[in-house]
């Protein structure tokens, strides 16, 4: 794990957004990642990062909502230094 102090970028009043993941309010930050498909195909799909250790217990199918938007989790990737990024669909 990084000794650094990420919090900064994960904090509601700095780049972060809060969210409620599988019932549990956290803070992370939405972004998009370039997904290629095996047609060779790009495309951008959300993707939310977050730390870990506020909700360590996320799985395929679990369900983030940021206001009204929700989300189904269809891939869970922890980074080892301990922020965890979910790539989502938008239901």
């Amino acid at each position: 794990m990084f000794a650094e102090d990420l919090s900064v970028f994960l904090n509601a009043a700095e780049f972060g957004t809060t969210v409620t993941l599988d019932g549990v309010e956290i803070t992370g930050i939405f972004g998009d990642a370039f997904i290629e498909s095996s047609s060779f195909i790009q495309s951008l799909e959300p993707v939310f990062t977050y730390a870990l250790s506020d909700q360590p217990n996320v799985t395929i199918d679990s369900i983030l909502v940021n206001g009204v938007d929700v989300y189904k989790v269809k891939g869970v990737e922890p980074d080892g230094t301990g922020l965890n990024r979910l790539q989502l669909e938008k239901q």
